[in-house]
């Protein structure tokens, strides 16, 4: 709330689903696309349905480099994501 409070154009949030459930990450998303007027947004995440249908574009790193860049959807079906993360 501080954060918001000062109205900044750009608004760092650090892994803000964990702990929470579906119910909460859902009530999260909606607090985040109300935010995203006016303002850039960048969202470090390790849930990746939080970030879907809120983020326009998704960076994912591996070990410290870029692995992906893109639209979420995009994103989530590449092969590389798959092998890299679900060991597919």
């Amino acid at each position: 709330a501080k954060a918001v409070a000062s109205k900044p154009r750009v608004l760092l949030l650090d892994e803000v689903a964990a702990g929470l459930t579906e119910p909460e990450i859902a009530s999260m998303k909606e607090v985040v696309k109300r935010l995203q007027p006016g303002r850039a947004i960048v969202w470090v995440e390790h849930i990746p349905f939080a970030l879907q249908g809120v983020c326009g574009r998704i960076l994912v790193m591996d070990k410290g480099a870029k692995l992906l860049d893109g639209p979420f959807d995009e994103v989530w079906e590449s092969d590389l994501l798959q092998s890299t993360y679900m060991g597919m």
